[in-house]
């Protein structure tokens, strides 16, 4: 699926550097009685372009953009993947000492036992 928010981007962008001019074609002096339509339809256009500024423009959001964007998605990676898992070693142990203590104070129950007794008490 295309992406036209970059189309309409680029079109704005080489919009200065494009400049279209519309000429009329010389007039003879003894040229006979001519409508307007006529010269309406001889109208010609000049299209201007500066290549050098549009391929600045295309190269850089075709090629420098998702480069960059590449290369920084690449560093957040490198760098992010090992700190999320010494994160993760880090908190594991710290609950597997949490639980440990816990389950000294509770003389060795799991916590769910005091929801299971007052849900379904024990007949004693």
């Amino acid at each position: 699926m295309p992406d036209l928010r970059f189309e309409y981007t680029y079109l704005r962008n080489i919009r200065r550097h494009v400049h279209v001019e519309h000429v009329k074609p010389p007039t003879q002096s003894g040229a006979a009685e001519k409508n307007e339509s006529d010269e309406a339809a001889r109208e010609t256009e000049v299209v201007r372009v500066a290549w050098g500024n549009v391929l600045w423009i295309t190269v850089k959001e075709q090629v420098l953009g998702p480069l960059v964007q590449g290369l920084l998605w690449g560093a957040l990676r490198w760098y992010f993947i090992p700190a999320a898992a010494i994160f993760g070693q880090n908190f594991r142990a710290w609950w597997e000492r949490g639980n440990a203590l816990a389950s000294r104070r509770r003389g060795d129950r799991q916590s769910i036992d005091g929801v299971r007794n007052l849900v379904f008490p024990r007949a004693s």
